[in-house]
């Protein structure tokens, strides 16, 4: 027989908030004014283009965070709780969403044509922010695209979490539809210029697979194995009440990560 699982309250705020807390164009800013939050922020958003968000507590950030998100804007997790563990004097964030599911193939249409492209704007908008440091940042399907546009930025750091490759023949037979024929995330183009950073669980049905592929293309990129079979470690560990030291220890570039520090976010 059939049973329906009933949700936790967790789930129920998250998902809640997930649609409350987007902070709007033009002021309206995230606050805990429902009490869900573990405390407030000061972070606008600004529409740059459609799929394409700034969020920025104006406070002289030296950091742009280029997060590649999905088609929903997320970096695995509702925006809300990403933007809660941000210290947000340090860092800003371009939030990039894949709205085709393409990997960021194809760019964002109506803002850039090409991943490359993208990329092209992506420097020029950090440039005229006067930016001392870029970091890209991306979850599953955004994890190796942010790898991508990370060498293509010549990024001070680029992260994956869970990352995929970008795997076309499917999509092809199923829609028929056309893809760039260079992939940047290939080993003829080595030595990279941004420094890789691969974050995956190492009992993932597809994850170390996936790392294991990458490790033969990027051998200098440092993979960080977590245990356990989650897609996306850093949601665990915000389930912790540990992301807050995540992000201050994956997006500080004056310092390189500590991974047993990192693998202990999860004890």
């Amino acid at each position: 027989m059939f049973k329906f699982r009933r949700r936790t309250r967790a789930e129920i705020d998250a998902e809640t908030l997930d649609a409350l807390f987007d902070p709007a164009e033009g002021g309206q800013t995230i606050s805990n004014a429902y009490g869900l939050l573990g405390r407030t922020h000061r972070y606008l958003r600004t529409e740059v283009a459609t799929g394409v968000n700034f969020y920025s507590a104006a406070s002289g950030a030296s950091t742009l965070v280029v997060g590649f998100g999905t088609s929903r804007g997320r970096l695995s997790m509702p925006l809300f709780m990403v933007l809660e563990a941000l210290d947000d004097t340090r860092y800003d964030l371009l939030l990039l969403s894949d709205l085709t599911k393409r990997h960021f193939d194809k760019g964002i249409e109506g803002y850039a044509a090409t991943l490359p492209e993208l990329m092209r704007r992506v420097g020029e908008f950090a440039a005229r922010g006067g930016y001392a440091c870029v970091v890209t940042l991306g979850t599953s399907m955004g994890g190796f695209a942010a790898l991508r546009g990370g060498d293509l930025l010549a990024a001070d750091r680029a992260i994956s979490i869970g990352g995929r490759f970008a795997w076309h023949p499917g999509a092809l037979v199923r829609d028929r539809r056309r893809v760039q024929a260079f992939d940047p995330l290939c080993h003829c183009r080595g030595p990279f210029r941004a420094p890789f950073y691969l974050l995956y669980s190492r009992d993932h049905p597809k994850d170390p697979r996936d790392a294991e592929m990458l490790a033969k293309i990027a051998p200098a990129s440092r993979a960080i194995a977590f245990p356990g079979t989650h897609h996306g470690v850093h949601y665990r560990i915000r389930q912790r009440g540990r992301l807050d030291a995540f992000f201050a220890e994956m997006l500080d570039v004056q310092k390189e990560p500590d991974a047993q520090k990192l693998v202990a976010m999860l004890d």
